[in-house]
């Protein structure tokens, strides 16, 4: 099949009154820092070449389902800040950090009470931190594996969160169960964890969450179908809330300099890229058979990876190319820790087979 860059009318995209589509797409506008203009051609490629540069590896002998690993289904992933280990999260409610060398299990942290919905790790690689739908948030010390704290109550769902580049805070996306509410929770990550903001606006349950590398923005997914992009200096202000789809959102992401929303909605085969100053859609990546289930931007660099039913796919946000395309795999993550060139990091893990 065949990839491309739609323009947002051929996918049945409805701007709102009064908005207009954008001509072209600024490549360098996606990046962290926009990089003056080569004053000539050779520069200009050569500057494009850098910005696009990567890598891909298969682990191929990590066996997320054999000799000690999980018993069900992969939920999350996540590497640490070194590239040395990665961390995964389960059904079956245990968390796993694996040797990305020698793809061996070092050891497993255990006490949710339910399904790990997402694991992520604080920037100076130091703890895991876990959500469940049991509830609840913990934090993990990676050198002696102890849980540090835990945030949370049965009254509320946890269903994503996200970590600030300091490390100080945490947003977690909830449904409140008492009041029938659902929003994002800004914490600060004292013993105590001090809750600092409350989001309110989305009218389902809240899918995805994800922070500017910068701190200053959030954007939630939901079931409403929509996406909202929120900032964080200010209590409970939503900056856009960007429509289009007709299903519920289930995973976005945001560029380093949150200018670029990348989403992927329940049963969609595309990724639909959005300018956060305008609310508009600006296309579609298309090119997936089945539908996508994950999505992430490289850190300072207009590439876009993705997950569907089997594989992996690396996008160039700016034209819609697809730059790579890796068969038999359907969970990945991004190891920055070359940021001259990170890699893509892909593996296959199908619990049912026992095989990765």
């Amino acid at each position: 099949m065949g990839h491309r860059f739609s323009k947002p009318a051929s996918k049945g995209f409805k701007p709102e009154l009064g908005s207009r589509l954008p001509v072209t797409i600024t490549w360098d506008r996606i990046l962290s820092t926009a990089p003056a203009l080569p004053l000539n051609r050779k520069a200009w490629s050569s500057a494009r070449e850098r910005a696009t540069a990567f890598d891909v590896r298969r682990l191929e002998r990590l066996r997320l389902h054999q000799n000690g690993g999980h018993t069900h289904l992969v939920t999350s992933v996540a590497i640490l800040p070194d590239g040395q280990r990665i961390v995964t999260g389960s059904r079956d409610g245990t968390i796993k950090a694996w040797d990305a060398s020698t793809h061996r299990c070092l050891y497993t942290l255990e006490g949710h009470a339910d399904l790990i919905t997402s694991v992520e790790i604080s920037p100076d690689g130091q703890r895991i931190i876990s959500g469940s739908r049991d509830g609840i948030i913990k934090a993990w010390d990676t050198s002696t594996h102890r849980c540090l704290y835990t945030l949370g109550e049965d009254t509320y769902t946890i269903n994503s969160f996200a970590i600030s580049p300091d490390g100080q805070r945490v947003v977690t996306g909830v449904r409140c169960h008492t009041f029938g509410i659902d929003g994002l929770m800004v914490w600060h990550t004292t013993q105590t964890f001090q809750l600092l903001n409350f989001f309110e606006g989305h009218l389902d349950l809240i899918t995805s969450v994800a922070m500017s590398p910068d701190g200053q923005r959030i954007v939630s997914s939901s079931e409403d179908h929509t996406v909202r992009v929120w900032d964080m200096r200010k209590p409970s202000w939503c900056i856009r809330t960007l429509r289009g789809y007709t299903r519920p959102v289930t995973s976005v992401a945001i560029s380093a300099n949150g200018l670029r929303v990348v989403s992927t909605g329940l049963q969609d085969r595309t990724i639909w890229v959005w300018d956060t100053e305008t609310g508009l859609c600006l296309g579609t990546l298309e090119g997936h058979e089945g539908p996508v289930k994950s999505v992430a931007i490289m850190p300072g660099r207009p590439l876009v990876v993705s997950s569907s039913d089997g594989t992996v796919k690396v996008w160039n946000a700016v034209t819609g190319e697809c730059l790579h395309t890796e068969p038999g795999a359907n969970h990945f993550v991004i190891d920055a820790s070359n940021p001259e060139r990170p890699s893509v990091l892909c593996f296959y893990a199908n619990w049912e087979r026992g095989a990765a």
